[in-house]
């Protein structure tokens, strides 16, 4: 009986370990998505910024009001451009990310589905629960 006990008390150790393990990973998993829409977002700035010094210089340089205003006008178009171009990246960053996760969500599952691992929609439920304010009395 004390033998059988044992192997139930090393397979609930294992479960445990084998469910940390997957919070690590995904936790790793969504760090790493930060970083990559934290480095598309740099790029943005980075861009935008010798955007507006470059209108910031032919502004100095006009001499009409009619140049004025073409500048400027030129200056919200690319602003536009650059507000669908950051859009663009943020999703292909997103769509990388998920499929990143789902990926080591699909090698993870078969050696753990005995242990009921946490899935990616079971953290997005909860998550979504406290913002909603779902479990308030």
């Amino acid at each position: 009986m004390a033998k059988n006990s044992r192997n139930s008390e090393t397979d609930d150790g294992t479960s445990s370990v084998e469910s940390l393990a997957q919070v690590a990973q995904g936790t790793s998993a969504l760090l790493q998505g930060a970083q990559a829409f934290h480095q598309v977002q740099l790029q943005m700035l980075q861009r935008m910024a010798l955007v507006h010094q470059q209108a910031a210089e032919k502004l100095r340089a006009a001499t009409s009001p009619s140049e004025m205003v073409a500048l400027q006008g030129q200056l919200m178009v690319q602003g536009w451009q650059q507000a669908m171009q950051y859009g663009q990246e943020l999703m292909t960053a997103s769509m990388k990310v998920q499929g990143e996760m789902l990926g080591k969500a699909g090698q993870q599952q078969p050696s753990a589905a005995n242990n009921g691992p946490v899935t990616f929609q079971a953290w997005q439920n909860v998550i979504l629960d406290a913002l909603n304010g779902a479990g308030k009395h």
